[in-house]
């Protein structure tokens, strides 16, 4: 299996319960596939570079797995 680094945005007007809810989603995503999740880190409300349709913020999570 191979390791892999995933970093991933999700809107902003997301709560915190909810963005919680996306990591879980996204975590049962992997498995379902034959993965494993390593690790899963949210970073928090971060500001884009530049805004993307008119929004400024995002939550970023890095998440670490593997797959084949």
């Amino acid at each position: 299996m191979n390791t892999y680094e995933g970093m991933f945005i999700f809107p902003d007007r997301l709560e915190d319960a909810a963005v919680d809810a996306v990591m879980k989603d996204v975590r049962a995503d992997i498995e379902k596939q034959g993965g494993e999740v390593l690790s899963g880190t949210r970073l928090g409300r971060r500001p884009f570079a530049r805004p993307l349709k008119k929004t400024s913020h995002g939550h970023y999570a890095v998440v670490l797995f593997k797959v084949d």
